[in-house]
C-alpha cells in the first residue's frame, strides 16, 4: 500500500515538471517574447525552433494573461513537480518499506521454491553416498524448519532405510522451534534400524535440547552398543543433572567403549563417580579403549589417576604410554617425576619427547641427572624439551651441559639452551652466550640477547 502511494506521487510529480517544462519553455518564451522586451522577439523565434505556433504568440499573450500571474503559476508548477518527486523517492527508498519490500520478495521466493526444493532434497537424502548426503543436509538446514520440517518428518517413515538415516540427521540440524516439532525424532531413537537410532542419538547431542534428556536416558538401555555410547556422549553434551544417576547405572555396561564415553560424560557433568570408573579401563583388555581412557583422564586432570597413570607408563602400547605421559606432565604431582626420569630410556622417540616435556612442566630437581644424560639423544625433540626442562630444575648441575647444546645441530635446542641459561643465571653463560650472539640463526641470536639481558641485571 505505502509503495503504491509513493509511485503515485512519483508519477504525478513527473507528469507536473513535464508540465511545466512544456509550458516554461514554450509559451514562457512567447510570453518574453511578447511581453516588454520586443527587441529580442527574434530570438524568441528561432528558440521556437520556426514553430508556426511560435508568431500569432508573439505580442498576444502578455494580453491574455498577466505576466506577474504566469510567472506566479509556472514557478509553482513547478516546485509542486519537485516536491512530489522528491516526497515519492523518500517514501519509496525508505529502509522500512525497502526491508519490507525485501521480505516480501523472500516470502513470495520462498513460497514458490521450497516446497520443491526441499522436494528434490529429500529424495537426494537416498544415497548411500555421505559427502552428497551431507551436502544435502546442509542446504535442508539453509532453507530452514518451517519448510523443511514436515517433509523430513515423512522421510522418517520412508520404506528406504538410507534414506530415514539421512532424513532423522537433517532433522538435528535445524531448528525446529517448539517442543512437539521433536517427537518425531525422538520417536526414531526406536526405529527398528540401528543406524537411524545411532544418528539420532550422536545428533541430538550437538542440539543441545534439554527435551532429549528423557529419550537418551532410555536409549543407554538400548540393544546396540553405539547407540548406548552416542547416548551417553549426548547426555554429557547437554549437562543437566537428571542424567547423572542413569550414567552411573551404564558404568556397568558390558561394553568397554560404552562406559568409557559414560565416565567422560559423568566428569563433564562434574560427578566425580566417571573418574574411577575410566582410571579401571586403563587397564582394559582393549587397548584402543585405554589409549581413549588416558586422554580423557588427561582432559579431566583429577589427581586420584596419578597412580592409574604411572602404571600406564609401562603399558605394551606406546599410545598409552604416550598418553599417560602428557596426562601426568599435566596434572602436575611429584610422584610422577622418578617414573618419567625412566621412561627417558623408552624405546619410543615420542615417548622420550612426551616424558621430558612433562618432566620440565614438573619442574622437580631429582630428574636433573637423567635430563642431563637426555641431553644427548638423537632425537632433536627430546633435546629440545630436555633443555627447557633443564632451565627450570637444573641448577648449577646444568649450566655445562647447556653450553655444550649452545652447539648443537638442530636450530631449536640451540635457542631453548640460551633461553634455559639465561632463567639459571650463572655467569659461567655469559661467554658462550656472547659467542651465540653471531649464530647463523636469529632465534638463537635474540635468545641468547635476552638471557645475557636477565644475567646482566
Amino acid at each position: 500500500m505505502i509503495l503504491r502511494i509513493a509511485q503515485a506521487f512519483l508519477v504525478a510529480g513527473v507528469i507536473t515538471l513535464i508540465v511545466f517544462a512544456c509550458g516554461a519553455d514554450k509559451y514562457g518564451a512567447v510570453d518574453t517574447c511578447g511581453g516588454d522586451h520586443l527587441a529580442v522577439g527574434q530570438e524568441c523565434q528561432e528558440y521556437l525552433n520556426g514553430s508556426p505556433h511560435g508568431a500569432p504568440f508573439v505580442g498576444q499573450a502578455r494580453r491574455r494573461i498577466p505576466d506577474g500571474w504566469k510567472k506566479t503559476a509556472f514557478t509553482g508548477l513547478g516546485l509542486l513537480g519537485i516536491s512530489l518527486c522528491f516526497f515519492g523517492i523518500v517514501v519509496a527508498r525508505s529502509p522500512y518499506l525497502r526491508s519490507n519490500r525485501a521480505s516480501r520478495r523472500e516470502r513470495v521466493r520462498k513460497s514458490k521454491t521450497n516446497s520443491s526444493a526441499v522436494k528434490k532434497l529429500i529424495e537426494q537424502l537416498d544415497t548411500e553416498d555421505i559427502e552428497a548426503c551431507s551436502a544435502t543436509i546442509s542446504e535442508l538446514a539453509k532453507i530452514g524448519a518451517a519448510s523443511s520440517h514436515k517433509p523430513l518428518t515423512a522421510a522418517l517413515r520412508h520404506g528406504n532405510e538410507i534414506t530415514r538415516q539421512n532424513a532423522a540427521f537433517a532433522l538435528t540440524t535445524i531448528n525446529l522451534g517448539k517442543s512437539q516439532a521433536y517427537k518425531p525424532v525422538f520417536a526414531a531413537l526406536h526405529d527398528k534400524n540401528v543406524v537411524v537410532r545411532q544418528n539420532v542419538a550422536r545428533a541430538l547431542g550437538r542440539k543441545g535440547n534439554t527435551l532429549a534428556v528423557e529419550p537418551l536416558v532410555a536409549a543407554l538401555k538400548d540393544g546396540d552398543d553405539v547407540v548406548r555410547k552416542n547416548a551417553a556422549i549426548a547426555l554429557g553434551g547437554i549437562g543437566v543433572a537428571s542424567a547423572v544417576e542413569p550414567l552411573v547405572a551404564a558404568l556397568q555396561d558390558s561394553d568397554e567403549r560404552v562406559r568409557l564415553e559414560v565416565g567422560f560424560a559423568l566428569s563433564r557433568l562434574g560427578d566425580a563417580r566417571g573418574v574411577p570408573a575410566l582410571a579401571v579401563l586403563l587397564q582394559g583388555k582393549d587397548k584402543e579403549v585405554r589409549r581413549l581412557a588416558a586422554i580423557t583422564l588427561g582432559k579431566i586432570g583429577d589427581a586420584r589417576t596419578v597412580e592409574p597413570f604411572i602404571a600406564a607408563l609401562k603399558d605394551s602400547n606406546e599410545h598409552v604410554r604416550i598418553a599417560a605421559a602428557a596426562a601426568l606432565g599435566k596434572i602436575g604431582d611429584t610422584r610422577a617425576v622418578e617414573p618419567l626420569v625412566a621412561t627417558l630410556q623408552d624405546g619410543n622417540e615420542t615417548m622420550r619427547r612426551e616424558a621430558g616435556y612433562a618432566l620440565y612442566r614438573l619442574g622437580d630437581a631429582r630428574g636433573v641427572p637423567a635430563l642431563v644424560a637426555a641431553l644427548q639423544e638423537s632425537n632433536a625433540v627430546v633435546r629440545q624439551n630436555v633443555a627447557l626442562a633443564l632451565g627450570h630444575v637444573g641448577g648449577a648441575r646444568a649450566v655445562e651441559p647447556l653450553i655444550a647444546v649452545l652447539k648443537d645441530q638442530d636450530e631449536t635446542a640451540r635457542k631453548n639452551a640460551a633461553v634455559a641459561l639465561g632463567e639459571l643465571g650463572d655467569a659461567r653463560a655469559v661467554a658462550p652466550l656472547t659467542l651465540a650472539l653471531k649464530d647463523e640463526k636469529e632465534s638463537v641470536q635474540a635468545a641468547a640477547t635476552e638471557a645475557l639481558a636477565k644475567i646482566n641485571s
